[in-house]
């Protein structure tokens, strides 16, 4: 499953709900990934200070192709956030 957070607006919240509901997801049992297409990378930044002692997130940036980052991550529920649309098609090619 792939889950879309887009606005073309800054500062809705897309970060912040994404986060949140990947660890509900993961609470869940469901294997997910963020991959953070926004141009801030609010979400790199937040799981880069994130205390090693809280459970493990994955989040990549949106480089390459979407098939290969489900494939490298075992097919997980994927969420994908960014600031405007359009970006999907330049930074993350699904074949």
């Amino acid at each position: 499953m792939i889950i879309v957070l887009g606005s073309q607006k800054g500062g809705v919240g897309k970060s912040t709900l994404a986060v949140s509901i990947a660890a509900y997801l993961m609470s869940l049992g469901n294997r997910v990934i963020i991959v953070d297409a926004d141009d801030q990378k609010s979400v790199l930044t937040w799981y880069n200070n994130r205390p090693e002692d809280l459970p493990h997130i994955p989040v990549t940036g949106a480089t390459g192709n979407i098939k290969a980052m489900l494939k490298e991550h075992e097919n997980p529920m994927i969420l994908l956030l960014q600031t405007v649309l359009a970006v999907i098609a330049q930074k993350c090619v699904v074949d």
